[in-house]
Protein backbone atom coordinates (compact mmCIF):
# COMPACT_ATOMS: atom_id res chain seq x y z
CA UNK A 1 0.00 0.00 0.00
CA UNK A 2 1.28 3.48 -0.89
CA UNK A 3 1.07 6.15 1.75
CA UNK A 4 -0.99 9.24 1.09
CA UNK A 5 0.59 12.56 0.16
CA UNK A 6 0.26 15.29 2.84
CA UNK A 7 -2.85 16.91 1.30
CA UNK A 8 -4.70 13.62 1.00
CA UNK A 9 -3.58 12.61 4.48
CA UNK A 10 -5.03 15.82 5.98
CA UNK A 11 -8.23 15.48 3.90
CA UNK A 12 -8.76 11.92 5.14
CA UNK A 13 -8.44 12.95 8.77
CA UNK A 14 -10.59 16.04 8.26
CA UNK A 15 -13.40 13.94 6.77
CA UNK A 16 -13.20 11.41 9.58
CA UNK A 17 -13.31 14.07 12.32
CA UNK A 18 -16.03 16.12 10.62
CA UNK A 19 -18.45 13.28 9.89
CA UNK A 20 -17.88 11.78 13.33
CA UNK A 21 -19.05 15.14 14.77
CA UNK A 22 -21.94 15.19 12.29
CA UNK A 23 -23.05 11.71 13.33
CA UNK A 24 -22.89 12.53 17.05
CA UNK A 25 -24.72 15.88 16.74
CA UNK A 26 -27.33 14.33 14.45
CA UNK A 27 -28.22 11.87 17.21
CA UNK A 28 -28.55 14.65 19.82
CA UNK A 29 -30.17 17.45 17.79
CA UNK A 30 -32.92 17.76 15.18
CA UNK A 31 -31.79 18.24 11.60
CA UNK A 32 -33.66 21.43 10.71
CA UNK A 33 -31.95 24.46 9.22
CA UNK A 34 -31.84 26.61 12.34
CA UNK A 35 -29.16 29.27 12.75
CA UNK A 36 -27.67 27.20 15.55
CA UNK A 37 -27.47 24.17 13.25
CA UNK A 38 -25.54 26.13 10.61
CA UNK A 39 -23.20 27.54 13.26
CA UNK A 40 -22.69 24.03 14.61
CA UNK A 41 -21.74 22.78 11.13
CA UNK A 42 -19.21 25.60 10.73
CA UNK A 43 -17.82 24.95 14.20
CA UNK A 44 -17.53 21.23 13.41
CA UNK A 45 -15.65 22.03 10.20
CA UNK A 46 -13.27 24.33 12.11
CA UNK A 47 -12.68 21.80 14.85
CA UNK A 48 -12.12 19.01 12.30
CA UNK A 49 -9.54 21.18 10.51
CA UNK A 50 -7.78 21.95 13.80
CA UNK A 51 -7.63 18.24 14.62
CA UNK A 52 -6.64 17.05 11.13
CA UNK A 53 -3.41 19.01 10.77
CA UNK A 54 -1.58 17.95 13.97
CA UNK A 55 -3.00 14.45 13.61
CA UNK A 56 -1.45 14.21 10.15
CA UNK A 57 1.87 15.54 11.42
CA UNK A 58 1.95 12.97 14.20
CA UNK A 59 1.14 10.19 11.70
CA UNK A 60 3.59 11.36 9.02
CA UNK A 61 5.73 8.26 9.49
CA UNK A 62 2.83 5.85 8.99
CA UNK A 63 3.34 3.68 5.90
CA UNK A 64 -0.37 3.37 5.03
CA UNK A 65 -3.66 4.96 6.08
CA UNK A 66 -5.69 2.01 4.88
CA UNK A 67 -6.97 1.23 8.37
CA UNK A 68 -8.23 4.79 8.90
CA UNK A 69 -9.78 4.72 5.44
CA UNK A 70 -11.68 1.56 6.42
CA UNK A 71 -12.91 3.19 9.63
CA UNK A 72 -14.01 6.28 7.70
CA UNK A 73 -15.96 4.14 5.24
CA UNK A 74 -17.63 2.30 8.12
CA UNK A 75 -18.48 5.62 9.80
CA UNK A 76 -20.03 6.94 6.57
CA UNK A 77 -22.07 3.77 6.15
CA UNK A 78 -23.40 4.08 9.71
CA UNK A 79 -24.15 7.80 9.35
CA UNK A 80 -26.09 7.18 6.12
CA UNK A 81 -27.71 3.78 6.74
CA UNK A 82 -29.40 4.58 10.05
CA UNK A 83 -31.33 7.72 8.95
CA UNK A 84 -32.23 6.15 5.59
CA UNK A 85 -33.65 3.09 7.35
CA UNK A 86 -35.54 5.13 9.95
CA UNK A 87 -37.05 7.63 7.48
CA UNK A 88 -37.73 4.85 4.97
CA UNK A 89 -39.82 2.91 7.49
CA UNK A 90 -41.68 6.10 8.52
CA UNK A 91 -42.69 6.65 4.89
CA UNK A 92 -43.29 3.00 4.08
CA UNK A 93 -45.87 2.57 6.89
CA UNK A 94 -46.70 5.65 6.13
CA UNK A 95 -46.65 8.07 9.07
CA UNK A 96 -44.09 10.71 8.12
CA UNK A 97 -46.49 12.85 6.07
CA UNK A 98 -50.18 12.56 7.07
CA UNK A 99 -52.90 12.28 4.46
CA UNK A 100 -54.39 15.78 3.99
CA UNK A 101 -57.87 16.32 5.37
CA UNK A 102 -60.62 18.54 3.94
CA UNK A 103 -59.27 21.59 5.78
CA UNK A 104 -55.91 21.24 4.02
CA UNK A 105 -57.51 20.76 0.62
CA UNK A 106 -59.69 23.84 1.04
CA UNK A 107 -56.76 26.20 1.49
CA UNK A 108 -56.34 28.68 -1.33
CA UNK A 109 -53.28 27.65 -3.35
CA UNK A 110 -51.74 31.09 -3.01
CA UNK A 111 -51.97 30.89 0.79
CA UNK A 112 -49.80 27.79 1.00
CA UNK A 113 -46.11 27.99 1.78
CA UNK A 114 -43.95 25.91 -0.59
CA UNK A 115 -43.38 23.34 2.16
CA UNK A 116 -47.13 22.99 2.77
CA UNK A 117 -47.63 22.47 -0.95
CA UNK A 118 -45.10 19.62 -0.99
CA UNK A 119 -46.63 18.06 2.13
CA UNK A 120 -50.10 18.04 0.54
CA UNK A 121 -48.72 16.73 -2.75
CA UNK A 122 -46.82 13.83 -1.16
CA UNK A 123 -49.41 13.11 1.54
CA UNK A 124 -52.24 12.93 -1.01
CA UNK A 125 -50.91 9.58 -2.24
CA UNK A 126 -49.99 7.15 0.57
CA UNK A 127 -48.92 4.67 -2.14
CA UNK A 128 -46.39 7.14 -3.54
CA UNK A 129 -45.12 7.93 -0.03
CA UNK A 130 -44.74 4.21 0.69
CA UNK A 131 -42.85 3.73 -2.58
CA UNK A 132 -40.35 6.47 -1.70
CA UNK A 133 -40.01 4.94 1.76
CA UNK A 134 -39.30 1.51 0.29
CA UNK A 135 -36.63 3.02 -1.97
CA UNK A 136 -34.93 4.75 0.96
CA UNK A 137 -35.19 1.68 3.19
CA UNK A 138 -33.72 -0.52 0.46
CA UNK A 139 -30.73 1.78 0.07
CA UNK A 140 -30.15 1.86 3.81
CA UNK A 141 -30.32 -1.92 4.19
CA UNK A 142 -27.91 -2.44 1.28
CA UNK A 143 -25.33 -0.35 3.15
CA UNK A 144 -25.19 -2.91 5.94
CA UNK A 145 -22.79 -5.31 4.19
CA UNK A 146 -19.55 -4.45 2.34
CA UNK A 147 -20.56 -6.46 -0.72
CA UNK A 148 -23.71 -4.38 -1.33
CA UNK A 149 -22.43 -1.02 -0.07
CA UNK A 150 -21.85 0.41 -3.55
CA UNK A 151 -25.36 -0.50 -4.71
CA UNK A 152 -26.76 0.91 -1.47
CA UNK A 153 -24.83 4.16 -1.87
CA UNK A 154 -26.03 4.58 -5.46
CA UNK A 155 -29.63 3.87 -4.38
CA UNK A 156 -29.37 6.36 -1.51
CA UNK A 157 -27.77 9.00 -3.73
CA UNK A 158 -30.61 8.67 -6.25
CA UNK A 159 -33.17 9.21 -3.48
CA UNK A 160 -31.22 12.06 -1.92
CA UNK A 161 -30.75 13.97 -5.17
CA UNK A 162 -34.54 14.28 -5.42
CA UNK A 163 -34.87 15.07 -1.71
CA UNK A 164 -32.21 17.80 -1.88
CA UNK A 165 -33.79 19.24 -5.03
CA UNK A 166 -37.20 19.44 -3.34
CA UNK A 167 -35.62 20.90 -0.22
CA UNK A 168 -33.81 23.64 -2.15
CA UNK A 169 -36.61 24.47 -4.59
CA UNK A 170 -39.49 24.36 -2.07
CA UNK A 171 -37.62 25.78 0.94
CA UNK A 172 -37.96 22.68 3.11
CA UNK A 173 -36.21 23.00 6.49
CA UNK A 174 -33.84 20.07 5.98
CA UNK A 175 -31.41 21.41 3.37
CA UNK A 176 -28.22 21.22 5.43
CA UNK A 177 -29.01 17.76 6.77
CA UNK A 178 -29.95 16.28 3.40
CA UNK A 179 -26.89 17.80 1.73
CA UNK A 180 -24.71 16.07 4.31
CA UNK A 181 -26.37 12.73 3.58
CA UNK A 182 -25.92 13.24 -0.17
CA UNK A 183 -22.23 14.06 0.28
CA UNK A 184 -21.83 10.91 2.39
CA UNK A 185 -23.44 8.81 -0.36
CA UNK A 186 -21.13 10.36 -2.97
CA UNK A 187 -18.06 9.73 -0.80
CA UNK A 188 -19.05 6.05 -0.56
CA UNK A 189 -19.40 5.90 -4.35
CA UNK A 190 -16.15 7.79 -5.07
CA UNK A 191 -13.68 4.84 -4.76
CA UNK A 192 -15.65 2.94 -7.42
CA UNK A 193 -16.16 5.78 -9.90
CA UNK A 194 -13.54 4.43 -12.30
CA UNK A 195 -15.14 0.96 -12.22
CA UNK A 196 -18.60 2.44 -12.79
CA UNK A 197 -17.32 4.53 -15.71
CA UNK A 198 -15.68 1.48 -17.28
CA UNK A 199 -18.88 -0.54 -16.91
CA UNK A 200 -21.53 1.99 -17.95
CA UNK A 201 -19.69 4.47 -20.17
CA UNK A 202 -16.72 2.69 -21.74
CA UNK A 203 -18.17 -0.84 -22.01
CA UNK A 204 -15.04 -2.37 -20.50
CA UNK A 205 -14.58 -5.49 -18.41
CA UNK A 206 -14.74 -4.70 -14.70
CA UNK A 207 -13.03 -6.91 -12.18
CA UNK A 208 -14.81 -7.70 -8.89
CA UNK A 209 -13.94 -5.40 -6.03
CA UNK A 210 -11.89 -6.79 -3.18
CA UNK A 211 -14.06 -7.53 -0.15
CA UNK A 212 -12.39 -7.07 3.24
CA UNK A 213 -13.12 -9.70 5.90
CA UNK A 214 -15.91 -8.97 8.36
CA UNK A 215 -14.77 -6.93 11.34
CA UNK A 216 -16.15 -6.07 14.75
CA UNK A 217 -17.28 -2.73 13.31
CA UNK A 218 -19.41 -4.55 10.74
CA UNK A 219 -21.14 -6.50 13.49
CA UNK A 220 -21.75 -3.31 15.50
CA UNK A 221 -23.26 -1.66 12.41
CA UNK A 222 -25.56 -4.63 11.91
CA UNK A 223 -26.68 -4.58 15.55
CA UNK A 224 -27.29 -0.81 15.45
CA UNK A 225 -29.31 -1.18 12.27
CA UNK A 226 -31.43 -3.98 13.69
CA UNK A 227 -32.13 -1.77 16.71
CA UNK A 228 -33.10 1.16 14.48
CA UNK A 229 -35.37 -1.08 12.40
CA UNK A 230 -37.10 -2.43 15.51
CA UNK A 231 -37.48 1.02 17.07
CA UNK A 232 -38.74 2.55 13.81
CA UNK A 233 -41.34 -0.19 13.34
CA UNK A 234 -42.62 0.19 16.91
CA UNK A 235 -42.66 3.99 16.61
CA UNK A 236 -44.46 3.94 13.25
CA UNK A 237 -47.01 1.43 14.50
CA UNK A 238 -47.68 3.60 17.55
CA UNK A 239 -48.05 6.77 15.49
CA UNK A 240 -50.22 5.23 12.78
CA UNK A 241 -53.42 5.53 14.80
CA UNK A 242 -52.88 9.23 15.49
CA UNK A 243 -51.77 10.03 11.94
CA UNK A 244 -54.66 8.06 10.42
CA UNK A 245 -57.45 8.40 13.01
CA UNK A 246 -60.95 6.99 12.42
CA UNK A 247 -63.10 9.42 10.46
CA UNK A 248 -65.89 11.03 12.47
CA UNK A 249 -69.52 10.95 11.28
CA UNK A 250 -70.29 13.33 8.39
CA UNK A 251 -66.56 13.47 7.61
CA UNK A 252 -65.75 15.76 4.70
CA UNK A 253 -66.32 19.25 3.34
CA UNK A 254 -69.84 20.51 2.67
CA UNK A 255 -70.75 23.45 0.46
CA UNK A 256 -73.61 25.66 1.73
CA UNK A 257 -76.11 25.74 -1.15
CA UNK A 258 -79.00 27.38 0.73
CA UNK A 259 -79.07 29.34 3.96
CA UNK A 260 -81.98 31.05 5.68
CA UNK A 261 -81.68 33.01 8.92
CA UNK A 262 -84.89 33.97 10.73
CA UNK A 263 -86.85 32.97 7.64
CA UNK A 264 -84.87 35.07 5.12
CA UNK A 265 -82.16 34.03 2.71
CA UNK A 266 -78.79 35.16 4.01
CA UNK A 267 -75.49 35.41 2.22
CA UNK A 268 -73.86 38.07 4.36
CA UNK A 269 -70.14 38.25 5.14
CA UNK A 270 -70.60 36.52 8.50
CA UNK A 271 -72.62 33.57 7.18
CA UNK A 272 -71.31 30.13 6.40
CA UNK A 273 -70.00 29.36 2.92
CA UNK A 274 -68.78 25.85 3.60
CA UNK A 275 -68.57 23.51 6.58
CA UNK A 276 -65.96 20.84 7.40
CA UNK A 277 -66.23 17.81 9.68
CA UNK A 278 -62.63 16.63 10.01
CA UNK A 279 -61.47 16.42 13.61
CA UNK A 280 -63.62 14.59 16.17
CA UNK A 281 -65.49 17.06 18.37
CA UNK A 282 -65.10 20.00 15.99
CA UNK A 283 -66.96 21.72 13.18
CA UNK A 284 -65.05 24.23 11.05
CA UNK A 285 -66.91 26.83 9.01
CA UNK A 286 -65.66 29.41 6.52
CA UNK A 287 -67.64 32.61 6.36
CA UNK A 288 -68.41 34.86 3.44
CA UNK A 289 -65.66 37.31 4.46
CA UNK A 290 -63.03 34.54 4.23
CA UNK A 291 -62.57 34.09 7.98
CA UNK A 292 -62.87 30.71 9.61
CA UNK A 293 -64.52 29.70 12.85
CA UNK A 294 -64.17 26.45 14.78
CA UNK A 295 -67.08 25.24 16.92
CA UNK A 296 -66.87 22.63 19.63
CA UNK A 297 -69.13 19.85 18.33
CA UNK A 298 -71.20 17.34 20.28
CA UNK A 299 -72.80 15.06 17.70
CA UNK A 300 -75.62 12.71 18.65
CA UNK A 301 -76.06 10.37 15.69
CA UNK A 302 -78.97 8.52 17.32
CA UNK A 303 -81.04 11.64 17.89
CA UNK A 304 -79.77 13.35 14.73
CA UNK A 305 -78.70 16.48 16.61
CA UNK A 306 -75.51 18.45 16.96
CA UNK A 307 -74.64 20.97 19.68
CA UNK A 308 -72.18 23.73 18.80
CA UNK A 309 -70.21 25.46 21.55
CA UNK A 310 -72.63 23.93 24.09
CA UNK A 311 -75.36 26.44 23.27
CA UNK A 312 -76.51 26.13 19.64
CA UNK A 313 -78.53 22.99 18.92
CA UNK A 314 -79.20 21.91 15.34
CA UNK A 315 -81.03 18.89 14.05
CA UNK A 316 -79.69 17.25 10.90
CA UNK A 317 -80.95 14.85 8.28
CA UNK A 318 -79.68 13.41 5.03
CA UNK A 319 -82.61 13.32 2.61
CA UNK A 320 -80.35 11.98 -0.15
CA UNK A 321 -76.79 10.88 -0.68
CA UNK A 322 -74.40 13.78 -0.28
CA UNK A 323 -77.02 16.26 0.99
CA UNK A 324 -77.28 17.44 4.60
CA UNK A 325 -80.07 19.62 6.05
CA UNK A 326 -79.40 21.52 9.29
CA UNK A 327 -82.17 23.24 11.27
CA UNK A 328 -82.26 24.92 14.66
CA UNK A 329 -80.88 27.84 16.66
CA UNK A 330 -77.43 29.04 15.62
CA UNK A 331 -75.83 32.02 17.40
CA UNK A 332 -79.28 33.06 18.65
CA UNK A 333 -81.04 32.89 15.25
CA UNK A 334 -83.39 30.38 13.67
CA UNK A 335 -81.28 28.85 10.95
CA UNK A 336 -81.85 26.38 8.13
CA UNK A 337 -79.01 25.30 5.85
CA UNK A 338 -78.79 22.91 2.94
CA UNK A 339 -75.30 21.47 2.50
CA UNK A 340 -73.90 19.37 -0.34
CA UNK A 341 -70.80 17.23 0.05
CA UNK A 342 -67.81 18.53 -1.89
CA UNK A 343 -65.64 16.17 -3.93
CA UNK A 344 -62.07 17.03 -3.02
CA UNK A 345 -59.68 14.20 -3.87
CA UNK A 346 -59.54 10.55 -4.81
CA UNK A 347 -56.37 9.02 -3.32
CA UNK A 348 -56.32 6.02 -5.65
CA UNK A 349 -55.53 5.72 -9.35
CA UNK A 350 -57.37 4.53 -12.43
CA UNK A 351 -55.99 2.76 -15.46
CA UNK A 352 -58.68 4.35 -17.62
CA UNK A 353 -59.34 8.05 -17.00
CA UNK A 354 -62.74 9.37 -17.94
CA UNK A 355 -63.47 13.13 -18.02
CA UNK A 356 -65.72 12.96 -14.95
CA UNK A 357 -62.74 11.87 -12.82
CA UNK A 358 -61.31 15.36 -13.23
CA UNK A 359 -64.51 17.08 -12.16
Amino acid sequence: MQSLNPANRIALRFLFAYFLLFFLTDIALPGEDTRFRWMLALASAGLAAIVAVPWSVLDRGRISDERLRSWLRLLLRVALALPMIASGIARLIPVQIPFPGPLEYLHRLGELAPMELVWIFVGSSPVFQSFTGLAGLTGGVLLLTPRTTLLGAVTCASNLVMAVTLSLCYNLPFKLYLLHLLVIALLLIAPDLRRLANLFLLDRVVEPAEMPPASMGERVLLLLSLGVIAWSLVDAAGRYGSVHPPKPPLYGAWNVEELTVDGEESFGPDQWRWVVFQDPGALDAQRGNGSRKRYALDLDSARKTMTLDRRSVLSFQEPEEGVLILEGRLDGHNTRAKLRRMKLSNPWFHWILEPELYG
